[in-house]
């Protein structure tokens, strides 16, 4: 992603995109002191992913996985 963007409470957005449905998909730091990554679908619980829109996915978390480790934020490991 060439520009940074945040949500309005100052979240980063990794990427947004539509999936082959053109249902709009966002990944996004997740507001938890424990870190993490969402992943929003507008709408819809499952989506249908282009190759093209799996590879927008996989650069979003692995850019999502570089800035929490710069960040230095605590990945909860185990579910709660």
């Amino acid at each position: 992603m060439s520009e940074e963007k945040t949500t309005l409470r100052g979240f980063r957005i990794y990427s947004e995109f539509e999936d082959i449905s053109g249902n709009k998909i966002r990944v996004q730091e997740s507001s938890s002191v424990y870190g993490g990554i969402w992943i929003f679908n507008e709408g819809k619980v499952s989506t249908n992913l282009s190759v093209a829109n799996a590879q927008t996915l996989i650069q979003s978390l692995k850019d999502a996985i570089k800035h929490q480790e710069k960040s230095k934020r605590i990945w909860r490991t185990e579910e709660p």
